[in-house]
């Protein structure tokens, strides 16, 4: 019996130690993953290159889903986006996991005080609708403030409203693709800015948008025709998307 008790516990013991060895292995490569992420993403945020900086920060929280630190820096960049609900939930996230996370308790606060401000403007724009019914700006002012608090089928409504007043309003087609797209139907969105060119083929924001959301699916010369319109034509943040998407 003890002839092979012998060698059974030797290799026991070398099971023991390769999987011990690939265990502390797998945690290096998973908390340098994490860390090189959220460095990278760092570099991106002081570039002011927020949306790069989130895919990034995604990755990090991705491969350690506790780490506060990229948390609270997805928020502050979802923030710098507008996309303030989302923002407070990585707040929100980031207290779970420390109450006391003195950055991302003001950052929070900011960022709800934000939320009601808009809150404030929807529910002055909603008396003013009351007494003019037929406000088509006022539709459209209401529905882009819906979806900065990503109330995004509430402001499909008020396009939809805004439309059933003009059908031949682009800024609403234009505003309408925003919220489709929001709604994740790029297919819709990119329908609803081609109208909007097709009403008034001047309109800047309709081709940047367009451009926008035919980079995210792959389409890229036919965004960058659209981008370059929408510079030619006097949209600021087409130039920048230019020097980053379309070298």
């Amino acid at each position: 019996m003890d002839f092979f008790e012998k060698p059974y516990t030797i290799n026991t013991m070398k099971y023991i130690l390769l999987f011990l060895s690939f265990s502390v292995l797998l945690n290096f490569t998973y908390s340098q993953s994490s860390k090189d992420y959220y460095n990278r993403a760092i570099v991106k945020f002081k570039n002011q290159n927020f949306k790069d900086a989130i895919l990034d920060l995604d990755m990090a929280i991705e491969f350690d889903q506790n780490y506060v630190d990229a948390l609270y820096k997805r928020g502050v960049a979802k923030h710098n986006l507008k996309d303030y609900s989302a923002a407070i939930k990585d707040f929100e996230r980031a207290l779970d996991i420390d109450p006391l996370y003195a950055a991302a308790i003001y950052h929070k606060s900011l960022t709800t005080s934000k939320m009601n401000d808009f809150r404030g403007q929807i529910d002055e724009i909603s008396s003013e609708l009351v007494d003019n019914p037929n406000n088509i700006d006022g539709y459209n002012k209401r529905g882009l403030l819906k979806l900065k608090i990503n109330d995004v089928q509430a402001a499909l409504m008020d396009f939809n409203t805004a439309l059933e007043i003009d059908s031949v309003h682009a800024l609403t087609y234009n505003n309408r693709g925003l919220a489709k797209f929001k709604n994740k139907d790029p297919e819709g969105a990119i329908a609803d800015f081609n109208k909007a060119i097709l009403l008034n083929n001047k309109l800047d924001q309709a081709y940047f948008n367009r451009g926008t959301v035919k980079l995210t699916l792959g389409r890229n010369k036919e965004a960058c025709e659209d981008i370059s319109k929408a510079s030619i034509l006097g949209n600021e943040e087409a130039l920048d998307a230019l020097k980053k998407n379309c070298q």
